[in-house]
């Protein structure tokens, strides 16, 4: 992220979230609460990051599956909340 982030992130992802690590794993372990059954969570996500990511989507009860974009150089993690 370039250094103005700030200017253009909220408040509370600098203070609530210091790392996207952190951020990433917060948001999947809520996401059961607020999702609809058959509903998709999706973080982009470094290479690197995507398997840690995936891990948390799992923790938090998602199917998660990796995406990734070459010609964009993008990865993303996919989450979907479970049928019942």
């Amino acid at each position: 992220m370039p250094r103005r982030r700030g200017v253009h992130e909220p408040s509370w992802r600098s203070t609530v979230a210091r790392t996207d690590w952190t951020c990433q794993r917060r948001v999947a372990a809520e996401s059961g609460r607020w999702l609809a059954p058959g509903g998709h969570l999706v973080i982009e996500t470094s290479e690197r990051q995507a398997p840690k990511t995936v891990e948390a989507f799992a923790r938090g009860g998602l199917v998660p599956r990796v995406a990734h974009a070459e010609e964009l150089g993008a990865t993303a993690v996919i989450g979907v909340k479970p049928e019942r």
